[in-house]
């Protein structure tokens, strides 16, 4: 029945299909368009990757040679290199600083000798046995391109990984329904630790806030202390 409903009301962006087609050159190869809009959320949690993820692939992030062709700016040229004309395949895998991005960070990670274009865009996940690893870091590459566009700054391997490093604690802090804890193998990301009843996260809670409180007392005597040894020596020097 959901699926009857859906078909009513939803239709296929076929038009963003075509020009991803058109871009890398595979109109004769089949791409399975419904595992390409399912990957980010089979490897990632954060609501804000996944929707970056879809005006990726819907093709709504808006480009210099889209605004100026809505007339907010005067020329198309990339804001990296300020060579070629910026679209999403340009500034994305083209452009000179985006190259480097994907050869020192995402590469490393893919079993072949060369990272192809289509596991990068997300437009043929990486079926490996690392698949979750791959796909997660070429997400993220997206975004963290697209950040530095918006911060104008050149995207780098170091600002890379310490925003991978980030979004990385991030997703193993958030709660999840699987079994194992987490959606990634212990091979790339550590796997959580094991859940804890209720009440003996409440004793723990209890026995730190104990222990907090103590410490604070602590510091108060001593300061009380430090002040009567003040006010002692400036009445014997009197």
């Amino acid at each position: 029945m959901y699926q009857k409903l859906i078909s009513h009301k939803g239709e296929r962006p076929l038009s963003c299909q075509e020009k991803w087609h058109n871009d890398i050159s595979s109109k004769n190869e089949t791409v399975d368009w419904r595992k390409v809009y399912q990957t980010s959320t089979a490897c990632i949690r954060s609501s804000k990757l996944i929707d970056f993820n879809f005006r990726f692939l819907h093709r709504r992030l808006a480009t210099n040679s889209f605004l100026q062709k809505i007339e907010i700016r005067q020329d198309n040229n990339c804001t990296f290199c300020q060579n070629g004309k910026e679209d999403l395949m340009h500034f994305f895998w083209q452009c000179e600083k985006t190259t480097i991005l994907w050869l020192q960070s995402c590469q490393i990670l893919t079993t072949e000798n060369n990272l192809h274009l289509e596991t990068a865009l997300g437009l043929k996940p990486d079926s490996s046995n690392f698949k979750l690893q791959i796909n997660f870091c070429c997400l993220l590459a997206k975004q963290h391109i697209w950040i530095c566009r918006l911060k104008e700054l050149h995207p780098t391997q170091n600002n890379f990984l310490i925003y991978l490093k980030h979004i990385h604690l991030l997703e193993n802090k958030t709660p999840s329904n699987t079994k194992n804890g987490g959606l990634f193998y212990p091979r790339l990301i550590r796997s959580p630790e094991p859940l804890v009843n209720k009440k003996k996260k409440r004793k723990e809670r209890g026995n730190w806030l104990f222990t907090f409180r103590e410490i604070r007392r602590k510091e108060e005597k001593r300061r009380e202390k430090k002040e009567k040894k003040g006010k002692r020596c400036k009445q014997a020097c009197k």
